[in-house]
């Protein structure tokens, strides 16, 4: 900044900085608005203002802070309107609850410990209790009343209706304590695997696979996510020879692809770094990054990510469809790492490789903020709704790493954001060149051995755009009210390593702007900034 900066204009932009930092300070129950709200991208979210102020106040009872807590005092009692939720999310059954969480959340069921079990006790009995009180009351009134005047129905009726509006206060109990247990999906999952490996050769496993995870999980998953979640139980590698194109293939739209890659390289790459966060969140998903030991820390993170990035680049300059191109020896080189790092999966025991993807020393300073935040922002997830989370509880349950649905996933982080707002990462481009960059990418999909019914990246743009708001909805947004010391480890190794090529990030800068993008409210996060941190956030 020294380098940059004149004293004159550094001076201001101190006293700038002061008091906009006042400003905050004093409002900092306030919802703050995405940087970039007008292209925002329209996810289902409901926020509402939160109490992370009181976190902040210091112990000096100064003129700032008595101003401070007039200013709280008065943004309490603002509250934002709900927009409707996904239709899958919740049960026809679920209620919303009218209780403060210990989370500070604005969502049903967003903190998992918001109720207790002598809670939940003592709210199911007070509900008992004023039903049966107004059964009795409605009994009595009715006995008074003529049987055959109409005048007598229709106050009745007012009756009614006045007895649901003066009972509006009551708690429902949330849907949560009816959520299926951890033993019966365990069991569930187990009898899914068992069936799977006994099937006979004859019959279509991919085929399978889908129908029954459907019958299982079909309540609470969008189709394209039920397609993932199959992609689970099959081989990562298709098997499917690179030397043969697919009949989908138009060779002028990958190219197309190719050019707009070229052409909006930095936002790209930017939107591909924020989105390996959301990959990160997926316990499972993570652990076999941490196992081969090459991003743990900043200088190795550097060099497995400048080598992915080369990759890449190359698959964007050149043809690799065509053999003895670098991008056709990079798909290939790829493809044999994958198989090698699966095999050695696989004979590593469950002991042996639970002790090999714990970090015993993670380097997370800012997890307990950030969890908060994510905990009052992010919805919690309805029954079966996550079935993945179990596995990292019950180890047995592990099933084959880097599977299509683990590689789908991967895909997601290439494309995702990208098509879901381009603006925010300054890409202006038309709906004919989003489409072709994920033609592109179902191409690359393809050559790495991904299946088709699998791919990430088939279909229209909208049938792209559709499956990554169900993925972040109902499977990364629920990921983020857990995120794993594991997570902010290897996320800050990541962004430290890359400062290189993305001089001025920071692993909280670039958390802030991931919740932009997601349209997530980060108040604890975004008030730990240091002034070097706010400036670099919202001037450079």
């Amino acid at each position: 900044m020294d380098q940059v900066l004149n004293w004159p204009f550094k001076l201001k932009l101190a006293s700038f900085v002061t008091k906009s930092r006042a400003t905050a300070k004093s409002t900092s129950r306030k919802l703050k608005a995405p940087r970039h709200a007008h292209e925002s991208c329209s996810l289902d979210t409901r926020i509402r203002p939160s109490a992370a102020g009181s976190e902040n106040e210091g112990s000096n009872e100064s003129p700032d802070h008595r101003i401070n807590e007039a200013a709280a005092t008065t943004i309490e009692d603002v509250t934002t309107t709900p927009s409707a939720a996904p239709t899958k999310l919740l049960s026809e059954d679920a209620t919303s609850a009218n209780i403060e969480s210990d989370e500070d959340s604005g969502y049903l069921n967003a903190s998992d410990n918001s109720l207790s079990a002598d809670d939940v006790a003592t709210c199911e009995t007070s509900i008992k209790s004023r039903s049966s009180s107004d059964e009795e009351t409605k009994q009595q009134h009715n006995d008074k009343q003529p049987s055959d005047d109409s005048s007598g129905s229709n106050s009745n009726d007012e009756e009614n209706s006045a007895g649901s509006s003066s009972s509006s206060w009551r708690l429902d109990v949330p849907s949560k304590v009816e959520t299926m247990s951890d033993d019966k999906l365990v069991e569930m999952l187990k009898s899914l695997g068992e069936e799977f490996e006994k099937l006979p050769e004859q019959v279509d496993r991919r085929k399978w696979a889908k129908s029954r995870v459907a019958e299982l999980f079909g309540e609470t998953l969008t189709q394209p996510l039920l397609d993932v979640a199959a992609g689970h139980l099959i081989d990562g590698d298709s098997g499917i020879s690179m030397d043969q194109r697919p009949d989908w293939l138009d060779p002028d739209k990958f190219r197309r692809g190719q050019i707009f890659a070229r052409d909006y390289q930095f936002g790209i790459s930017y939107a591909e770094l924020i989105s390996l966060f959301m990959v990160f969140s997926f316990e499972e998903g993570l652990k076999p990054l941490i196992m081969t030991s090459q991003s743990g820390t900043p200088f190795t993170a550097f060099k497995r990510y400048l080598s992915t990035g080369c990759r890449v680049q190359s698959w964007y300059t050149s043809d690799p469809w065509t053999k003895g191109t670098q991008a056709y020896r990079d798909m290939k080189a790829v493809r044999m790492m994958h198989a090698a790092v699966r095999k050695r999966i696989e004979a590593t025991t469950i002991p042996e490789y639970e002790a090999k993807t714990r970090i015993d020393d993670a380097w997370c300073p800012t997890l307990n903020v950030i969890r908060r935040d994510f905990q009052s922002t992010c919805p919690a997830p309805a029954p079966g709704q996550c079935p993945y989370m179990v596995v990292s509880k019950y180890p047995e349950l592990r099933g084959k790493k880097l599977s299509q649905g683990e590689m789908a996933s991967t895909q997601f982080a290439f494309v995702g954001l990208v098509v879901l707002n381009p603006k925010f990462f300054g890409i202006h481009a038309s709906d004919e060149d989003l489409e072709a960059f994920c033609h592109t990418w179902r191409g690359i999909g393809y050559l790495l051995g991904i299946e088709d019914e699998f791919n990430y990246c088939r279909g229209t743009l909208a049938d792209v755009k559709q499956r990554t708001i169900d993925f972040i909805e109902y499977w990364v947004k629920p990921n983020f009210r857990q995120i794993t010391p594991e997570c902010e480890h290897m996320m800050r190794c990541v962004v430290e390593g890359l400062q290189y090529y993305f001089p001025g990030s920071t692993y909280e800068t670039c958390i802030l702007d991931l919740a932009s993008v997601l349209n997530l409210h980060m108040p604890r996060l975004y008030n730990s900034l240091s002034y070097q941190a706010w400036i670099r956030h919202n001037v450079i």
